[in-house]
């Protein structure tokens, strides 16, 4: 359905303020850029996303820092409250608390996503509207020769533990072999269709390059690799929605020439949320067309 020219305005603000969530938003100069009075965009704002834009972009900030929190556990934590616009642990730990039920020192010990869910529809109503406005491609799908490398891999199943567990062992058994992204790259593999696959059987892996051999470890990462591949490959900026749904149409336009015999579809993670808004994230998606 195409979008009205509101939509346009209002995709064109969440851009705006994913780009810029750690700052305080400036009502006046934000309605000055989407070209409307300040009273207009608040109320548009409110009817769209269902709370207002400032209550919005606190839950914003708060969800990046829930996951630095979780996944970035060399951050100081009064380094994660200034990066979400707090000037000091005791006002983010109020805020934070007010919004999960948790402190953030809790959190950061036992971290559970489902506290968000009632504040999620608004966030990824609002992050959708931003990549839609933000999401860019770097040209067409092109063929690219991929090189074999040996990964280390850990399989996420189904839904039970949910996927924040396996990222969270995944990334703290990375970080005690020193294989951090700098040093290394991410993949994630997409062993199953979950449009065809039961939501208990759906498979998707977490993989780092740069390991020769993985020991045993409680984790559960193993060594495996990804074979030399020739691939359509295309980079994609933008929430992660939009990457699944690039790669979605990408499946339909060249499915003639797939071979996902020799290797399911995968994608390799340039820049990360939370490390960037995610909106700015950057992932290049690999169809395999054959050996």
């Amino acid at each position: 359905m195409e979008k009205t020219f509101q939509d346009q305005r209002l995709a064109r603000v969440a851009e705006y303020l994913q780009a810029h969530c750690e700052e305080k938003p400036d009502l006046h100069h934000i309605a000055s850029l989407a070209g409307v009075s300040p009273f207009y965009l608040h109320r548009q704002f409110s009817k769209k996303f269902g709370v207002s834009l400032q209550a919005l972009m606190k839950q914003v900030r708060l969800k990046r820092a829930a996951w630095q929190l979780a996944y970035r556990t060399h951050k100081k934590i009064i380094d994660v409250a200034i990066e979400a616009g707090f000037e000091s642990t005791e006002s983010f730990s109020r805020a934070f608390r007010q919004h999960c039920g948790l402190t953030p020192t809790a959190f950061r010990q036992s971290p559970d996503f489902a506290l968000w869910e009632l504040t999620e529809l608004a966030i990824r109503t609002f992050c959708t509207s931003a990549a839609e406005a933000s999401s860019q491609t770097s040209g067409g799908w092109e063929e690219e020769r991929f090189a074999e490398t040996k990964v280390a891999l850990l399989t996420h199943q189904g839904v039970h533990p949910p996927l924040s567990h396996s990222i969270s062992q995944f990334i703290k058994w990375r970080k005690r072999e020193s294989l951090p992204p700098g040093r290394s790259r991410t993949f994630n593999i997409f062993f199953d269709d979950p449009t065809t696959t039961a939501e208990t059987e759906v498979r998707f892996g977490i993989a780092a390059s740069g390991v020769k051999s993985v020991a045993s470890n409680a984790e559960g990462v193993t060594l495996s690799r990804i074979p030399a591949l020739t691939c359509l490959v295309l980079v994609v900026t933008g929430e992660d929605s939009m990457v699944q749904q690039k790669m979605t149409e990408g499946i339909a336009e060249h499915a003639k020439q797939l071979d996902f015999a020799c290797h399911p579809p995968f994608l390799e993670r340039l820049t990360f949320y939370p490390d960037v808004p995610a909106s700015q994230a950057t992932n290049k998606l690999f169809l395999p067309i054959g050996r």
